[in-house]
């Protein structure tokens, strides 16, 4: 590396550590109090969600909220956005009422990106039970209802939200403002806040969906990890003062049970006749092959039409020659050419893989018997405990299992249940299915050889510490945290003679860029960007 490099280097290290100096120190994540809403799903029919109000529970609730987090020590100057929905907007003026310090803020900024999620216009509850089951069955994180947005949707707009929170360019709400913000107030919506946890930590889609919703006036806290340069949950901080809650259904496959007789009996008579059917299959493929060939060298400017059917007590299968109807429905076709559709009905009979959906259809729902009579259901409790990659660590699973999948009770007790829980001894844990009858036997199978055998976790992009925006991507944070890792003398006593001057060089040009730097953070370029928000 030259000179210019490592000068350019070191410039580039002190931006990002500039940067982060101005991030608040502490961003803490509210939902709303009690709304009409919640005690009454009743009144979605009639009235828009974004007019819901609170409650006087629900406004008791943010004063009291209020009270608890004017009580944190070090909130500074403080940067508040909330929902442009009215129980928001009404719970940030409880917080004030009950004590929250007014006088500190320094912006109020309304932002529709971290409003409730659209579930259309109106909500009849004939309609919400309907989506129940719908719901279900395409998956709660994407499915959408009429008129709606789904999770996924939500998800992309919080994400937004975060870059432009943390972020740099025209659209940063921090960053380049005159003045440094030492707490970040988000006033939200309990799935919200689920969201930008999500996006923050890069949690999987199933990881979202195993989190409990906060209760109304709960939050979260955010804090920076100086030395990751990254945020971080602060249980201690945040009220409840643990993590957020989160379960997850497994199913256990244990290596003391088997499967039933009868369910082995079924499969091997399934196998056999599949077996045999490809067999056939391929016997019949040789015979057309061959007959093609004759047929193609004894009457070459003949027409001719291949057509072989092989019946079996499920289906009927037939191979289909070149020139056939669009979109394959044809199993016989003529072609206009002598050779042409010999040559192609000969390729096809050959090379061609004979399937029996049916059939196959069952062999699945068998195997996937054999494996549910395997496996004992369980539920991971406190499931964000577990470091990432989650799925993977079965020794941390083990000592959080509470058996059965409907599992009621307060965090507490389930927490209590699992570690009085006689232990599942690793070596008795053969397999983890989460999926359970969301996916095949096959797709189950393929994702439990891929977590055995280790051959996704090592490149799984998953961390326990929260992103900063993807202006500041890992590599560049990498940067910043290699200056804090290494003293400069160590460093210095490893670098040769030409390499030491240019350090000495680049310190002196890196003082001299600091001071400039420092000097147009405390007096930035004004501009008038639009920022597509309303800020008061």
């Amino acid at each position: 590396m030259g000179l210019l490099d490592e000068t350019i280097l070191m410039m580039e290290r002190r931006r990002l550590q500039l940067r982060w100096q101005r991030l608040p120190s502490r961003i803490i994540l509210l939902r709303h109090g009690q709304s009409e809403g919640n005690v009454n799903p009743g009144i979605y029919s009639f009235k828009g969600d974004s007019r819901l109000e609170l409650t006087p529970k629900g406004l008791e609730e943010s004063q009291q909220a209020g009270a608890r987090l004017a009580k944190l020590e070090g909130l500074g100057k403080i940067f508040v956005a909330v929902s442009p929905f009215e129980r928001c907007q009404q719970t940030l003026y409880g917080l004030f009422e009950g004590g929250f310090p007014r006088d500190q803020v320094g912006v109020l900024h309304h932002d529709p990106r971290i409003r409730e999620q659209e579930f259309g216009n109106f909500q009849s509850p004939g309609l919400t039970a309907a989506v129940r089951v719908e719901e279900q069955a395409v998956g709660r994180f994407y499915y959408r209802r009429p008129n709606a947005e789904s999770c996924a949707d939500v998800f992309d707009r919080v994400n937004s939200f975060w870059e432009s929170l943390v972020g740099e360019g025209p659209s940063s709400m921090l960053l380049e403002r005159d003045s440094v913000y030492d707490t970040c107030l988000l006033v939200t919506h309990g799935l919200t806040v689920r969201l930008l946890l999500a996006a923050v930590f890069k949690w999987s889609v199933s990881t979202f969906e195993s989190v409990f919703n906060m209760g109304n006036c709960e939050h979260i806290v955010l804090g920076k990890n100086e030395e990751k340069c990254c945020y971080e949950i602060l249980p201690q901080e945040s009220h409840p003062a643990h993590m957020p809650w989160a379960t997850r259904p497994v199913w256990i496959r244990l290596r003391n049970k088997t499967p039933k007789e009868d369910t082995l009996r079924k499969l091997e008579q399934l196998r056999a006749l599949i077996n045999s059917q490809r067999a056939h299959a391929a016997a019949a493929a040789a015979a057309a092959a061959s007959t093609a060939a004759s047929s193609s060298s004894s009457a070459p400017t003949t027409t001719s039409t291949t057509t072989i059917t092989i019946t079996s007590t499920t289906t009927t299968t037939a191979s289909t020659s070149a020139g056939g109807s669009a979109g394959g429905h044809s199993r016989s076709s003529h072609s206009s050419h002598a050779g042409t559709s010999s040559s192609s009905s000969s390729h096809h009979a050959a090379g061609s893989s004979h399937s029996w959906p049916e059939l196959e259809a069952a062999l699945d729902s068998l195997e996937g018997r054999a494996l549910a009579e395997c496996c004992e259901p369980f539920t991971v409790v406190d499931y964000l405990s577990i470091k990432p990659p989650r799925t993977m660590a079965i020794d941390d699973i083990a000592k959080q299992l509470v058996r059965g999948h409907d599992v009621r009770g307060s965090r507490e007790q389930l927490l209590e249940l699992a570690h009085t829980r006689p232990p599942i001894a690793r070596a008795d844990i053969v397999d983890l299915d989460w999926w359970g009858d969301t996916l095949s036997y096959r797709g189950r199978a393929l994702h439990m050889r891929m977590d055995k055998r280790d051959l996704v976790a090592p490149f799984l992009d998953v961390s326990t510490h929260g992103r900063t925006g993807d202006s500041l991507p890992d590599v560049a944070m990498s940067l910043l945290t290699s200056t804090r890792s290494s003293s400069s003398s160590s460093s210095s006593a490893l670098l040769s003679p030409r390499s030491r001057m240019s350090r000495d060089i680049t310190d002196e040009m890196m003082s001299s860029y600091a001071s400039v730097g420092e000097s147009f953070i405390q007096h930035p370029i004004q501009g008038s960007q639009f920022r597509g928000m309303w800020n008061m």
